[in-house]
């Protein structure tokens, strides 16, 4: 069975390119894997079966289901991106082109079971993320047997930039 290890925080935090960072190797990140099951129990079963040492589970809606977290992957390591509660909602609502108010309620859920996690996380600022010893930090507490690879990490950061600048300079026009 492979050893886990969660990311995590409020929805538009970075844990789909984290995901995508830790991907690499022998480690696999999915990102949202409830997604692609009927449950809970179907996505663990599966995750269990994976041929990797480490197995990585991405997910902003994990405060959703905290407590089949915290039973089913009591030992995995957890990182919790922090970002300002107020900025998520504005950037939620616009990336799903939905009310406010809908944003607010999404987060407010999502926030009851993300305080209990916390409580046994690492917790890491959003915008320290473009720090790649930061990175590294995270990357020693989720996959420690694994020697961080920082030329990887900064082109994940300057494709990052890349596809933000692109963004911006769309909605400019």
């Amino acid at each position: 069975m492979p050893k886990y290890f969660i990311i995590t925080g409020l929805p538009r935090s970075r844990t789909a390119w984290l995901a995508g960072l830790f991907s690499t190797g022998n480690v696999i990140c999915f990102h949202e894997p409830i997604n692609n099951f009927s449950s809970l129990k179907e996505m663990k079963d599966y995750l269990d079966s994976l041929p990797y040492e480490y197995v990585g589970i991405s997910d902003s809606s994990i405060g959703y289901y905290e407590e089949f977290y915290t039973d089913n992957f009591s030992d995995a390591p957890i990182v919790v991106i922090d970002r300002e509660e107020a900025v998520v909602i504005f950037d939620l609502a616009d990336f799903l082109n939905i009310k406010i108010e809908q944003s607010r309620e999404l987060i407010n859920k999502v926030n009851i079971g993300l305080k209990k996690i916390k409580n046994r996380a690492s917790v890491f600022n959003f915008e320290s993320l473009n720090d790649s010893g930061v990175i590294g930090i995270i990357w020693n507490i989720l996959i420690p047997t694994i020697p961080f690879d920082k030329l990887r990490c900064e082109l994940f950061q300057t494709l990052m930039i890349q596809q933000h600048k692109e963004k911006v300079l769309k909605n400019i026009k």
